[in-house]
């Protein structure tokens, strides 16, 4: 039997780059061994800075997607058009338009993938009239939305019908198979690991740590990720707070971290900080939970609480909350041993529940469903016209 034909719209990372390694994944697994795919590639593969920002390259690669998109379905047949969609208006015009053209000039079903935190709320309600329009006609006929989790199901309340929702936990390859002993009587490090956006709570990790350092001058903080020239403030906000408190020689700038030297920032933590107050589903929490890494996150942002189980794989806080954050890095100073039986429950969890191929097996199961239901519809029209 022939193999269904997928076509995969989205973007691979540029070296140096945290965001959409999900994408990439996805297009290297078993995906490509099940179905047919074709994969149109939207990449900008320039720096983090070009995130979201509208410039004549961002504008000449958007049109030339689209009319490579155009191309192909007026050249081939396919089966089913996935494509991730961002909630930014500059970034889902392209997107948007790529859901339209698939809608006028092909039958396959479309499955819209959602990987932040909000649409309908943070998006969708704060764009003009023309702006919902849009919106409402780019996902009008929508088969399924996916969500990454269960906290994220009104992310396209009103916008696409609640039952083609469907929630889709977010995988990893496994970053190491035997995760490091951990020595609970050396000083803990601290570590986060991730873009260097304000949103990203960096000053309320840092703020935080400066309260622990003063009961426990021995504990390390270490931070890796690369800097957003659009938050330029930022850098230069971080350094003269480490400079003011002292932390010169408690806190480590580790710069953007892959390969081999990802692999040793991680094995050289004890406590992964993520006090983000922006996400859907972060692949850092996954990162570390490969790496039997405790995690100190955030309680009621996208689908952390999901992810990390408070007091089992973690610790779970408000970010906005310095010294909730602090209590919580105290709290794994103090318990050696239940931190380390914290982060092996976390990697538990992450072989049963988040590896890639777990998540990957979700998506061929999804779109052979999707698949299924279209070819049954157009049975049961041919059955109708023939009566």
């Amino acid at each position: 039997m022939a193999k269904k034909r997928v076509l995969l719209i989205g973007s691979v990372p540029p070296p140096h780059h945290g965001s959409n390694i999900y994408f990439e994944n996805l297009l290297r697994s078993r995906v490509q061994e099940v179905f047919a795919v074709t994969h149109l590639d939207t990449s900008d593969h320039r720096s983090l800075d070009n995130i979201e920002r509208v410039d004549l390259v961002n504008v000449w690669l958007g049109v030339r997607n689209v009319v490579e998109l155009l191309w192909l379905l007026l050249t081939r047949r396919f089966d089913l058009i996935y494509v991730p969609i961002a909630p930014s208006f500059p970034a889902f015009l392209r997107d948007g338009l790529f859901l339209l053209l698939a809608r006028w000039f092909s039958k396959a079903p479309r499955v819209v993938h959602l990987h932040r935190q909000g649409f309908r709320r943070e998006f969708y309600d704060r764009v003009g009239k023309f702006g919902r329009w849009f919106i409402r006609s780019a996902l009008k006929g929508t088969a399924r939305a996916i969500v990454l989790g269960e906290r994220l199901r009104k992310a396209f309340d009103g916008l696409v019908p609640e039952e083609q929702v469907v929630v889709v936990p977010n995988g990893i390859v496994p970053p190491i198979d035997r995760p490091p002993q951990r020595d609970p009587e050396k000083p803990v490090v601290l570590g986060y690991l991730g873009n260097l956006f304000r949103t990203k709570g960096v000053m309320e990790l840092l703020r935080a740590f400066a309260v622990v350092h003063r009961r426990y001058p021995e504990v390390r903080l270490q931070i890796a990720g690369g800097w957003w020239k659009k938050d330029a403030s930022l850098k230069q906000e971080v350094e003269q707070f480490i400079a003011s408190q002292q932390l010169g020689r408690s806190v480590q700038l580790w710069g953007v971290v892959e390969g081999d030297r990802k692999d040793q920032f991680l094995k050289e933590m004890d406590v992964l900080v993520f006090v983000s107050q922006n996400e859907g589903f972060p692949l850092v929490l996954l990162e570390a939970m490969g790496y039997a890494l405790p995690v100190i996150a955030s309680r009621d942002v996208g689908s952390i609480p999901e992810v990390v189980q408070d007091r089992r794989t973690g610790i779970l806080v408000d970010p906005h909350n310095i010294d909730e954050i602090a209590a919580a890095m105290e709290w794994m100073i103090e318990h050696p041993q239940e931190r380390i039986a914290m982060g092996m429950a976390g990697r538990r969890r992450f072989e049963e529940e988040y590896t890639m191929d777990r998540n990957v097996e979700r998506m061929i199961r999804l779109f052979r469903e999707v698949i299924e239901e279209k070819e049954v519809r157009e049975r049961q029209e041919i059955m109708a016209e023939a009566e």
